[in-house]
């Protein structure tokens, strides 16, 4: 192959990746066209802390996905899924849910969100310390 035409095609193939968007333009000035969010973990024990690190999020532009960082999202919980509207938002830390029962996760992300439940047990106040024999019948 002659000099010429590697050059052409070099030349031909830094203008098409000229073209093509990059992959951080969803986290700069691109808007993207889907937002979604993948739980982590769906039961936790009253008490326990909620905590970003218990999702994922993406989003898609122009047929590109890329993971959202969830430092980027808006977080709530839903205490009570009646009223999926009153929500506590969550801070950059652990958020510890002190009541049981099934929650909505609110995820925001730009103009886009997304939600998903959770469920929170109460504690088993029947387990007595020692051991326990139970007996078939």
């Amino acid at each position: 192959m002659s000099r010429l035409c590697r050059f052409f095609i070099i030349l031909i193939a830094a203008y098409t990746a000229g073209c093509t968007p990059t992959i951080g333009s969803i986290g700069g000035s691109g808007t993207a066209e889907r937002f979604w969010v993948v739980p982590k973990k769906d039961k936790y024990n009253q008490n326990d802390p909620f905590s970003r690190k218990d999702l994922e999020a993406y989003a898609s532009y122009q047929g590109v996905v890329e993971s959202v960082p969830v430092a980027n999202v808006e977080i709530g919980i839903a205490d009570n899924i009646d009223l999926p509207d009153v929500m506590n938002f969550i801070p950059s830390g652990d958020y510890p849910l002190k009541t049981s029962g099934k929650k909505i996760v609110v995820v925001e992300y730009r103009d886009m969100s997304d939600r998903y439940s959770i469920e929170v047990l109460a504690p088993d106040n029947s387990a007595k310390p020692g051991i326990h024999i139970e007996w078939a019948e």
